[in-house]
């Protein structure tokens, strides 16, 4: 009937757990923290996804700090006597960023609440959760529905400060922030 039937015979071999899992080289934020947020335990199946995804939440826990420039690098030891792996990861920590210079091209009360918020301004550090509470706190949803926003940074070459552009675009106020780093040093955050 032209169909193939093709069979697979899979052997994946003994299943590994985590015998250890650490962080070093951080120096914002405590080893412990940055476990508790990789979520990942010793004793708990190693799983690439999970760690991954945990990897991920670290760097956005330093992205909302104003750090831009992070790596956690994950480095794995397999021990095949008792089938463990030791998860270490090394942080990377770059600078923290400043804002250098903050402008708007939304207008009304959403733009002035949004220009007067002390986090926002110049010389302040670069903190982009704290913009998102801020903006669920002192904007209405009334107001943010009639002028939906979103905000854009660009880095400064060759200093740890960054020129923040809040536009017209839609609402990000009331959900998370989420982030992007995209080439040529900007960074753009929305909902």
């Amino acid at each position: 009937d032209g169909t193939l039937d093709l069979q697979f015979e899979v052997n994946a071999g003994p299943l590994y757990h985590y015998s250890q899992v650490e962080a070093t080289g951080a120096k914002v934020f405590a080893p412990a923290e940055l476990i508790a947020t990789l979520k990942l335990k010793p004793g708990e199946p190693v799983d690439t996804a999970r760690m991954l995804e945990g990897l991920s939440a670290i760097r956005r826990k330093y992205f909302c700090r104003g750090y831009l420039r992070v790596e956690a690098v994950p480095v794995g030891t397999l021990n095949a006597g008792d089938h463990t792996e030791r998860l270490v990861v090394l942080m990377r920590e770059g600078p923290r960023f400043r804002i250098a210079k903050l402008s708007a091209s939304l207008h009304g009360p959403v733009a002035d609440v949004l220009l007067a918020e002390p986090s926002l301004q110049p010389g302040e550090f670069f903190q982009p959760c704290e913009m998102t509470r801020a903006a669920r706190r002192d904007i209405s949803r009334e107001q943010a529905a009639r002028t939906p926003f979103t905000f854009y940074s660009q880095i400064n070459p060759g200093a740890d400060t960054l020129d923040v552009v809040i536009e017209p675009g839609f609402d990000f106020g009331y959900g998370e922030v989420g982030w992007e780093d995209r080439s040529g040093g900007e960074v753009n955050y929305r909902r």
